[in-house]
């Protein structure tokens, strides 16, 4: 809708439209720019693990933009249990035939979903054979495995339990039993690994506009701003377009 709106006043006087154009900070005080408003996005965040810099770790978002990257893989470990990382690994278990193991931190995976959203795509994971692993976390990457330190404690909750809501970090459940650590260094078969831990805001551009002083006013908003959701990017977007 919004690629059909700019399209169609493409051709108003006063709107200028330009594609495949890199930004720099050398070529903005050249447009004698009044208001310059950046919404360069966000990046996905890393991993800080031996051996994440290896060619078969991406991702998510390289993953999504060429599925193709996993047609060779067999395997597959998906970091990050968010709902990025489990509608990732419903991707690769139902469209790309791929085994797929889900690795989160957390006791609970989409722990800020929707129960109903979270509960849906965890009953179709466990359906087509997805291993959760919950309190888990990554510790090296290698050629053909990675290896996982687990928090095996029968205390751990079940990660394919979804009959109950998960209840927010700054709400004390009385009721709710004490979890004990008891860790199990695991190595597990992986052709390819994608990371879906977050994603941090791109900002550069912007930080470089305010050195350079482009313009008097400069936006930082959207992605690049704070990673939302798109409701929080449009919004942002309109107030600062009825502003300027």
């Amino acid at each position: 809708y919004l690629a059909q709106r700019v399209e169609r006043f493409r051709s108003a006087p006063g709107l200028e439209v330009r594609f495949n154009t890199e930004v720099s900070v050398e070529m903005l005080p050249a447009g004698q720019f009044d208001v310059v408003v950046l919404a360069t996005g966000a990046r996905p965040k890393g991993l800080a693990v031996e051996g994440s810099d290896r060619p078969h770790v991406l991702a998510a978002v390289a993953l999504l933009q060429d599925p193709a990257r996993a047609d060779a893989a067999r395997r597959v470990v998906v970091v990050g249990g968010g709902e990025v990382g489990c509608e990732v690994a419903h991707f690769l278990a139902y469209e790309k035939g791929k085994a797929v193991t889900v690795i989160e931190m957390l006791p609970h995976l989409m722990a800020a979903s929707c129960t109903a959203n979270r509960g849906y795509l965890i009953h179709y994971l466990e359906a087509r054979g997805v291993q959760l692993w919950n309190c888990a976390r990554l510790t090296a990457i290698g050629a053909h495995a990675v290896t996982v330190v687990r928090n095996v404690s029968p205390t751990v909750p079940s990660p394919y339990a979804t009959w109950s809501p998960v209840i927010p970090e700054n709400v004390v459940n009385p009721l709710a039993r004490p979890m004990r650590i008891e860790e199990k260094e695991v190595v597990l078969p992986a052709d390819l690994v994608v990371v879906a831990v977050g994603m941090a805001p791109d900002d550069a551009l912007y930080q470089a506009c305010l050195r350079a002083r482009v313009a008097p006013a400069i936006h930082n908003i959207g992605d690049a701003f704070a990673p939302a959701s798109i409701l929080e990017a449009t919004r942002m977007g309109e107030l600062v377009g009825r502003a300027v």
